[in-house]
């Protein structure tokens, strides 16, 4: 599980940002971001090997759930990341804000 979760809230963005799990900070470790509008169903999900994310466009006066998982994994450094819409589907190893 990430450690440190910080969230920094600006007008139409937030900027997420955590520190490595417990026992991991020294192997390669891949962070799936979760985020939604309280009111939806459906969770926007993006992976990321840096220790922060910033989520853009985001509707104003709106709560959102958002959640960071840490997988350990070994990375091709040209993998890219995506970002694509899925509905919920898995429960785990999660930090909520």
């Amino acid at each position: 599980m990430p450690t440190n979760l910080k969230a920094d809230i600006a007008a139409n963005e937030i900027l997420l940002s955590w520190g490595p799990p417990a026992g991991l900070s020294k192997h390669q470790v891949s962070y799936e971001v979760e985020w939604k509008k309280i009111t939806d169903s459906q969770w926007t999900k993006a992976v990321t090997r840096e220790h922060k994310y910033l989520l853009k466009n985001l509707a104003p006066e709106t709560d959102y759930d958002m959640k960071v998982s840490a997988y350990e994994k070994i990375l091709d450094p040209n993998e890219p990341v995506e970002v694509k819409q899925e509905e919920e589907k898995k429960k785990g190893d999660h930090t909520f804000i």
